[in-house]
Formats: structure tokens, sequence, C-alpha cells
């Protein structure tokens, strides 16, 4: 891969199609086929284990890129025009002519269940949560949301914005859990986008125990999703944040 002409880089990956976790074997497995100068990333249909997300980032080791199935899903609509033909047929995916390009990288969370806030409120009611939990990969993460205390490009609606008291991010594979929060100072419009920027009250606070997975795998948040913040400050996992 040539970054821009800057540097040329080798990416070594390695795809695990099975119906179990990946553990941490596989993960010091690439880590030791690695000739000098390589990158590795291990990408599997399933899910890695919490010893292997760990050993991904072992400090003082290389660290491995970890893809699994939700996010394979995630960057194969994201790039999807990118995508031959022949593998689009394989997926069965098609474009719905009437989306905007953006809305297929986040949930019906913005659509679906704002429209049902928004009858709420419409009929004097309001809705039963305060919080938007918002995915982020690493580099954003640290860039936006712990350098400059915001978080940008969220669908809203205009109905719901009064209702957003506190923010919390959940970090995408591989540590794949709520880490932080923070609370609403303000949400403007994000320049030209029809989406918004949220900045903080303060400083990001991180949880004394960050929110994994439980049972229910599919409560993986792959676009924005509501929640309340008492939930979130005495989840253990996922399903208590989402239910």
């Amino acid at each position: 891969m040539d970054a821009e002409g800057l540097a040329e880089i080798t990416l070594r990956v390695q795809v695990k199609r099975v119906h179990g976790s990946i553990n941490n074997k596989e993960v010091l497995a690439i880590r030791g086929a690695l000739e000098q100068g390589e990158h590795p990333c291990l990408i599997t249909l399933s899910k890695f284990t919490s010893k292997a997300q760990e050993e991904a980032v072992a400090t003082g080791k290389i660290p491995v890129k970890l893809i699994d199935g939700y996010d394979l899903a995630g960057l194969i609509l994201k790039h999807f025009d990118e995508i031959d033909e022949k593998y689009k047929d394989i997926f069965n995916i098609r474009r719905k002519k009437s989306l905007n390009i953006e809305d297929l990288f986040e949930l019906d969370i913005a659509t679906e269940e704002e429209e049902k806030v928004i009858k709420k409120v419409e009929s004097g009611q309001k809705p039963d949560w305060d919080t938007i939990v918002c995915p982020a990969k690493e580099d954003g993460f640290i860039e936006a949301f712990l350098g400059k205390k915001a978080w940008w490009q969220v669908p809203l609606r205009q109905q719901t914005i009064p209702f957003i008291k506190y923010i919390a991010i959940y970090q995408s594979g591989p540590i794949s859990k709520i880490t932080y929060y923070g609370k609403v100072k303000e949400i403007k419009p994000y320049e030209n986008t029809g989406k918004f920027i949220i900045y903080l009250d303060g400083d990001p606070i991180k949880l004394d125990n960050p929110i994994g997975h439980g049972k229910n795998k599919y409560l993986h948040p792959q676009g924005s999703k509501y929640a309340k913040i008492k939930d979130i400050l005495i989840a253990k996992s996922l399903d208590d944040v989402f239910y």
C-alpha cells in the first residue's frame, strides 16, 4: 500500500472463517510470522476473545489490527461502491436509491427511533432516555472526543436535541466497549452536512468498568443509539444498556 507517496506499507492479513471465537494464540501467531516492516491484520467473520483483544494492543509489542464480523460488515457498507460487482452479487446487497450515501453508514436510529420520540414530544411526553451512544474508531476517539472534547457528524432530528444530556462513546474493535462518557454542553449543526456536532461540558469521564458485550451479540452499536446515563453507570454489559 502506497500512502500518498509518503510511505510504502506492507500489510500482512490473515482471514479466519470459524464458528468459535478467535483467541490470543492466533494473535501471537500472526505477530510471530511478520517480516521486517510488516503490519499485521487479523480478520474473522466471528469475534475475538477478551484475551485476544488484550494481546493485540499489549504494551511493548507490535499492535495487531483486529476486524471481527461486525467491523467487516461496516467496512463493506462504507466502501460499497468500490467493491467488484461479482462480490456485490455474493453479498446480495443493493443500495436504496432514495437514501443519501452517508445514511447507509448509520443505523436507522436517526429515523425510526427518532420518529417514535417525535411522536411522544408532539403528544406532550418525554423520551425515556437522556444519553446518545456513538461508535468510534480509535483515531477519531483520541483526536476528537478526548482531544477536542467534541463529537461530530451525528445524525439527529431537531426535536430530539433538547433531551440529549449526555454522550457516551463505544470504541469499536478490538476494544468493543463503551469506555467514556461526558455531559453535553451544546449541540450545533455541523457545517452543511445536515448532521450535528456535540460539544462536551468539561472533560470526558472514563468509566470505572467499561461496558462490553453480554448475551445479545446483536447489541453491537454500528450507529448512534439512545440510552439512560443511570443504566450506563451501573451496567455490566451492553444488555443492561440497550435491553
